[in-house]
């Protein structure tokens, strides 16, 4: 009995070894296939991706590097979506790895410009590897050329129209906004001249475009003309996308301003205005100052006006289309 369950555990320990053999083999090719040196669990993985103004040192998207039976992934920085590091470098044109130090664990990581270039040169990140050439430039120039034409969004903006520049950097937003897996964008885009400073722009329109599996993208919503005041906002603080996939824009006037936020609603296969809020300055004094927000969703609207009062919205569900000059002001307040 005792020799029986002898060759039994040596059997059990002969099969565990030869997976944990399998496993590091297959894990330390997959490393080798992109970086030279180890990369471990939890390290920060950033990559340039290319946009219309992308440079080799724009690193604009990160993800976090996990390990799973032998192979590599990386989730993207929202832990929404999860793809094998081998596919995730396909998408970039350079990468960078780096470890975040033990005593800087609770460190945050935002966009600067655009970027994320001003932590690489942080103190709380220890910098482990880098790769210069992707994985397409395996392909041909051809098969290059075509698939950065294919990722570059200025590649599909309507005829006519052109994508509105702040400061030399593009009034856009690059995101997961339908939570297929895909990457999305979310512009602001005019018939006016960048030149001439968008003085002869007659349209503005925030547009959407979802990402296809191949690396090209589809107009799927925009909304009407929106006011030219648009252009002349910080790009900072005029288009940005929450955690939620909340599209939000933002105008500002002498004696008002107003935000206008979207979301793809499943259900409908499209994207609506799910909520809005305004504050009226009021005079030089701040007489007749009013602050409301409305949230579409539940379809209720909360105005501090003569004191704070909510009232019931009848339209809970307005398309982005449908959203223009001429009917802001009756769906802010």
């Amino acid at each position: 009995m005792k020799i029986k369950f002898t060759y039994i555990l040596i059997g059990i320990l002969y099969t565990l070894a030869l997976c944990w053999f399998f496993i590091s083999y297959h894990e330390e090719g997959n490393v080798n296939l992109i970086f030279n040196k180890d990369i471990k669990d939890g390290d920060i993985i950033f990559r340039c991706t290319a946009t219309e103004n992308s440079e080799v040192k724009d690193f604009n998207e990160y993800g976090i590097i996990k390990k799973s039976l032998g192979d590599f992934y990386v989730w993207d920085n929202k832990s929404t979506m999860k793809r094998r590091l081998s596919k995730w470098v396909e998408k970039g044109t350079h990468h960078k790895v780096y470890r975040i130090k033990a005593s800087e664990s609770s460190m945050t990581f935002e966009l600067l410009h655009g970027t994320y270039n001003h932590l690489l040169h942080s103190d709380a990140l220890e910098f482990i590897t880098e790769k210069n050439t992707p994985f397409l430039n395996q392909n041909s120039n051809e098969d290059v050329q075509n698939s950065t034409k294919m990722h570059d969004i200025l590649n599909y903006i309507p005829n006519g129209y052109h994508l509105i520049y702040f400061e030399n950097r593009p009034n856009r937003v690059h995101a997961d906004l339908n939570k297929d897996g895909i990457l999305d964008y979310a512009v602001l885009i005019t018939d006016g001249n960048r030149d001439v400073g968008y003085i002869d722009a007659n349209k503005v329109k925030l547009a959407i475009f979802e990402g296809q599996e191949d690396g090209a993208f589809t107009l799927k919503n925009e909304t009407g003309n929106l006011t030219y005041a648009f252009i002349y906002r910080n790009l900072d603080q005029n288009i940005k996308v929450s955690d939620s996939n909340v599209i939000s824009i933002a105008h500002q006037s002498m004696r008002h301003d107003y935000e206008l936020k979207f979301r793809y609603q499943k259900e409908r296969k499209e994207y609506m205005l799910v909520g809005t809020a305004y504050n009226n300055y009021g005079n030089a004094i701040h007489k007749g100052a009013e602050n409301t927000k409305t949230n579409f969703i539940s379809g209720k609207r909360i105005s501090t006006i003569n004191g704070t009062k909510t009232t019931i919205i009848e339209d809970k569900f307005i398309s982005i289309s449908e959203v223009n000059d001429n009917n802001i002001y009756d769906l802010i307040h």
